[in-house]
């Protein structure tokens, strides 16, 4: 046939008037928003992961729509966003400052309080499974992120806390992963407690200085409940 059906030419020109008012990118995001990532829309944001490294003048529902995307990259395909995993972070970070200095404009309306607060709980979630990725990279090169490891469990616990009960597996979730931190970083400063102790109670014994008798007392007693490294 040479013409288009009424359906179909109503669609069309719908979709080309979005083509006209956004770009690529976001046209595919809200095309795509309820199914399954395409392996189109992943191409897209990888490229646009490489060559991007700011979203601060898009939107918050773009930053939001994907960024949401991003997360689910991370979780079912580790080590995607290797090397560039601090632009993931700068992307979710964008979307937070949008929320605190008001910017919340939704299209055709504002975003509820409730929704705001779900969608900075999540940018939390974000940020502290990218900082977790980001640690467990930089350990596999021999490398302590300590600074990774304290945004990880920073943004896990606010996550957990804004998000309650309301988002039960989520809030779990979250939970999990910021008691993982915990440990990890309660291991670290464990490791580093004994390190100090015994240096300071050799140092103690090779200066036989009788003032400081007390202070090596305390910190031997201390590395002791602490345990051997």
């Amino acid at each position: 046939m040479l013409w288009e059906t009424p359906a179909k030419s109503a669609k069309f020109i719908i979709t080309m008037q979005l083509a006209d008012s956004v770009d690529e990118l976001e046209l595919m995001l809200r095309q795509e928003y309820k199914t399954p990532l395409t392996s189109r829309l992943r191409e897209r944001i990888l490229a646009h992961v490489r060559g991007n490294s700011s979203m601060a003048s898009r939107p918050l529902e773009v930053i939001a729509m994907f960024t949401r995307r991003t997360q689910q990259m991370l979780e079912t395909s580790p080590g995607i966003f290797d090397g560039h995993l601090d632009v993931i972070s700068t992307y979710n970070n964008e979307g937070l400052e949008k929320i605190r200095a008001g910017d919340t404009m939704k299209k055709s309306r504002f975003y509820r309080d409730d929704e705001l607060k779900r969608l900075e709980a999540l940018f939390n979630y974000n940020l502290g499974f990218t900082a977790r990725a980001k640690y467990y990279e930089q350990l596999a090169i021999g490398i302590k992120d300590e600074a990774s490891l304290q945004r990880w469990y920073y943004h896990m616990k606010t996550a957990a806390d804004m998000m309650g009960a309301k988002l039960t597996r989520k809030t779990a979730m979250a939970n999990g992963y910021a008691a993982e931190a915990a440990i990890l970083l309660v291991k670290n400063w464990r490791e580093r407690a004994i390190e100090c102790s015994n240096r300071a109670i050799q140092e103690y014994e090779r200066s036989k200085d009788s003032s400081l008798a007390d202070v090596a007392k305390r910190l031997i007693e201390g590395r002791n409940l602490l345990g051997s490294a």
